[in-house]
């Protein structure tokens, strides 16, 4: 699960970034500049270029296509090792990506977190949503019996420590859409926003 996150995560953040022109084909080409080429001949990524062209087209065709082949690129590279130390088979059979791959990814990683999540736009977003979440916490943890929902309420009211009271809060609020978190912190917070017969 670990590595199928990671590619996932990796080529598909990738895909985003190019198709809102956050990463170039510059970007690209410093990418595959020390590409293992054995390892991507056997795993059909022969021709970085090719890849490049596709992605960078302007068509969501030709972008899919090269990342279908990126994906299974990574995808059929998975190994498997046997930990001899353990005798259940989940926990003897193990999965992991050879060097070349793992570098590969990572760079793919590194170059969303570059281009795309460390940059101002983003995180004054990353910060927003934060203080959202903290403000809710507050919030609902200073007057639980009347804020929580019929079930969270109830449920809070039965916790006998407080770990377990605010792990209730945590959990109602790990449970809330993007939207409906911002709605609820708008009624809450916000004046002239939310009316009794409006819908969270």
């Amino acid at each position: 699960m670990t590595i199928a996150d990671d590619i996932a995560y990796g080529v598909h953040d990738f895909e985003d970034a190019v198709a809102l022109r956050l990463v170039q084909r510059s970007d690209w080409d410093a990418l595959t500049q020390n590409l293992d080429y054995a390892w991507a001949a056997g795993v059909g990524v022969s021709s970085p270029g090719d890849i490049g062209d596709d992605l960078f087209s302007g068509s969501g065709h030709s972008r899919k296509r090269a990342i279908g082949a990126l994906v299974n690129a990574f995808v059929v590279s998975v190994e498997i090792e046997e930990l001899a130390e353990f005798d259940h088979p989940l926990l003897r059979f193990h999965s992991r990506l050879p060097a070349a791959a793992f570098d590969f990814l990572d760079k793919f990683h590194k170059l969303v977190a570059l281009k795309v999540i460390n940059t101002s736009p983003v995180q004054t977003l990353a910060y927003r949503g934060q203080q959202i979440v903290l403000h809710l916490f507050e919030a609902l943890a200073s007057d639980p019996a009347r804020l929580l929902t019929e079930n969270f309420a109830r449920a809070h009211a039965l916790t006998t420590r407080e770990g377990e009271a605010n792990r209730v809060i945590c959990d109602y609020i790990a449970g809330m859409t993007d939207g409906y978190a911002t709605r609820l912190y708008e009624r809450l917070f916000v004046p002239r926003h939310g009316q009794f017969s409006d819908h969270l």
